[in-house]
């Protein structure tokens, strides 16, 4: 609007539906046309408008010469067969909504909606931006909840309380990103406190872990590249390296559900790689997955169902 001279974008496709991002990019093309110099960082080139970039390739802090941005495309995505759990005989509801509606802000963000999700399936969600998607998982995750006359069900939870919710179930979200990067310990928050507090579900604050618990932090992070990020402040993180650290604290606990709302966003190619490779054993270990996308390359292979939000609703 301030029609600038120069215009940074970070990560600026991240979140976004496929039709908001063709929007953005008709607008930024208009504004290149305007006169006005861009500069923009992103994991996904592939998305860019066409303006005649030039190019280069950061890498500790240094630029790289001779690495092509094509590079960062490349991931190889497990088999899609491999993400199937076993088949159940008699599946049993792990979710069930009735008549569920959320308003928020005075408005309607979703519902009424009636939908059941059982053992065995693994949910793809997708959704126009605004359409109700992440209030639906923070619905299933017990941070929202339905306005009266509507039910959310956890019949796979023998309590179904706050502690037992979160020890359970898994979720990746911008909401999780905020609260994770504030110690309320009056301590500093590590990268291995945002992994250990999994154990106990909590945010921002976490007992010592059991030397088994900190055995199985070690693990993860080593599979999963953490090492050098465990010891680091969380408020100093960028928006990918807390995103990395996050899906392995979603994943720690092997969690009965696993919710990503576009949890492979700010992501870089190889860490996205390193963690779908993660899934099949977290799979046919019992976890069961949801996945809020916006990109065909994120919608994870192996996914059963499809639910599509408009406006709130099941359309």
């Amino acid at each position: 609007m301030p029609q600038p001279a120069l215009l940074l974008l970070d990560e600026f496709t991240d979140g976004l539906s496929e039709a908001a991002r063709a929007e953005l990019g008709d607008v930024l093309r208009e504004v290149h046309a305007s006169g006005v110099a861009l500069v923009l960082a992103t994991h996904r080139p592939e998305e860019v408008p066409e303006v005649g970039w030039r190019t280069v390739w950061v890498e500790g802090g240094g630029v790289v010469e001779g690495r092509e941005w094509r590079e960062e495309g490349k991931e190889q995505k497990p088999s899609a067969r491999t993400f199937f759990s076993p088949l159940h005989p008699s599946p049993s509801p792990l979710i069930q909504l009735h008549h569920a509606q959320v308003f928020r802000n005075g408005h309607r963000a979703l519902g009424p909606l009636s939908w059941t999700w059982e053992t065995g399936q693994h949910w793809l969600v997708t959704g126009e931006n605004g359409s109700g998607k992440s209030t639906l998982l923070r619905l299933i995750a017990g941070e929202l909840h339905p306005a009266l006359g509507g039910e959310v069900r956890r019949p796979f939870l023998t309590r179904d309380v706050l502690s037992e919710r979160r020890r359970h179930i898994g979720l990746v979200s911008a909401e999780v990103g905020i609260r994770q990067r504030v110690s309320l310990s009056g301590r500093e928050w590590t990268g291995r406190d945002v992994l250990a507090s999994a154990f106990a579900g909590t945010e921002g604050f976490a007992e010592a872990p059991t030397p088994e618990q900190a055995r199985a932090v070690d693990a993860l992070a080593e599979r999963l590249d953490l090492q050098d990020l465990l010891p680091r402040p969380a408020e100093t993180l960028s928006q990918g390296q807390l995103r990395r650290l996050l899906l392995a604290r979603a994943a720690l606990p092997r969690p009965r559900l696993l919710l990503l709302d576009e949890g492979l966003d700010f992501v870089d190619a190889r860490s996205r790689a390193l963690f779908l490779s993660l899934l099949p054993e977290l799979v046919a270990g019992g976890t069961h997955l949801l996945v809020v996308a916006h990109r065909e390359a994120d919608a994870l292979p192996g996914l059963t169902h499809h639910l599509h939000l408009d406006g709130g609703r099941r359309a």
